[in-house]
């Protein structure tokens, strides 16, 4: 493993390829000029201590994770109480959802809602192998810059959710902050 002198290991912005941001140490699976640690984060566990991480960054990464329950479970261990998860994806009905080869699922609004212990709870599901609770905060959505312009000439809420539920292509990414309960 590289070392990890200087590095804040409190915030990481995981999968971040060609993006850095600033304040956090960038991970990603392959060596670039941006990358500050190379990690497949797809092998557990990773490289980090339990409870150790204040802040995550996942950006177009989940749907290129071919098994997403070990990677969720993961990244809740590594995530101090009240740690939070920044996601921001394609939307599953969206044209980047599906045209890239290397995304392996689409990731659909109701995704995140199985890393709940009040969801699963409430649902009976017993046997997922999930082992995380988290608190959700959204969806938030980036609009098509089609539905931008609808919506500045005065499309309604309740037509633009009727829209996002029944049309492709209304939302281009999905954003969700997920926070750790311990």
């Amino acid at each position: 493993m590289e070392t990890t002198n200087n590095l804040d290991l409190t915030k990481l912005n995981l999968g971040g390829g060609l993006t850095t941001l600033e304040g956090f140490t960038n991970v990603d699976k392959y060596k670039s000029e941006k990358t500050d640690l190379v990690v497949d984060l797809e092998v557990y566990p990773w490289p980090f201590p339990t409870s150790s991480v204040k802040d995550t960054v996942l950006r177009h990464v989940l749907e290129h994770i071919k098994e997403p329950i070990p990677f969720m479970n993961e990244l809740y261990r590594i995530l101090e109480p009240g740690g939070r998860v920044q996601y921001r994806g394609p939307h599953s009905r969206s044209q980047g959802a599906w045209q890239d080869p290397t995304h392996v699922r689409p990731i659909p609004e109701e995704f995140f809602l199985y890393f709940t212990k009040r969801f699963r709870h409430e649902n009976v599901i017993v046997y997922s192998g999930i082992n995380t609770d988290f608190t959700l905060d959204g969806p938030y959505y980036c609009l098509d810059s089609e539905y931008e312009k609808k919506r500045a000439d005065g499309l309604t809420d309740e037509q633009l959710m009727y829209d996002v539920r029944h049309l492709n292509n209304v939302v281009s990414e999905l954003c969700w902050i997920l926070t750790a309960i311990k």
